[in-house]
């Protein structure tokens, strides 16, 4: 968050909104666009988006498969060149190119397309390791991971990492992921 006490939310379904309502325990979860309104049917043109210019970061959903809304070309000259890019790729990850360059952290858990259940593949920018608050959860706390023999502060859900492994092995082998 640095000094900022907002954060930009593009909520286009239930993942997106829930992640919103939990960030809104920490800073002012503004809503840029709300999908509610036509059940998750249809996003807001960019250009009617509400982002607040001073937010420390811009979070979405790029597949919100509950309702079956996916964001395939993300308008990213939208988002202010301050603002951290966090996307929440779970449902889309291994499926197409990320443009790295883009964002900041990119998450997503391995049971949609890379694994087993019980794991969550964090990608995060190196310059956002080690800014973090005193009262972010060790679990959270990407500096703490780095730096830990192996980059496990805790014991992983080793099932969940090797088969996700395995799994990411033979995309790479079959060309399906770089």
């Amino acid at each position: 968050m640095g000094r900022s006490k907002s954060a930009n939310f593009l909520v286009t379904g239930h993942w997106s909104n829930e992640c919103r309502k939990e960030a809104s325990k920490f800073c002012d979860a503004n809503i840029v666009s709300d999908s509610a309104e036509n059940n998750f049917t249809l996003i807001d043109d960019p250009v009617e988006w509400n982002i607040k210019p001073d937010a420390a970061f811009f979070h979405y959903c790029d597949n919100e498969t509950a309702n079956g809304l996916e964001l395939v070309d993300f308008p990213y000259q939208m988002v202010p060149q301050s603002q951290i890019l966090i996307a929440d790729m779970s449902s889309s990850i291994a499926t197409r190119r990320i443009d790295w360059d883009n964002y900041g952290v990119v998450y997503a858990s391995a049971q949609k397309n890379l694994g087993a259940a019980g794991l969550t593949v964090v990608f995060v920018r190196r310059d956002l390791i080690g800014r973090k608050w005193m009262q972010t959860p060790a679990l959270c706390d990407w500096e703490l991971f780095s730096n830990s023999q192996n980059g496990f502060f805790n014991t992983p859900s080793v099932y969940s990492v090797y088969i996700t492994g395995l799994n990411v092995q033979h995309l790479i082998a079959k060309g399906g992921v770089e």
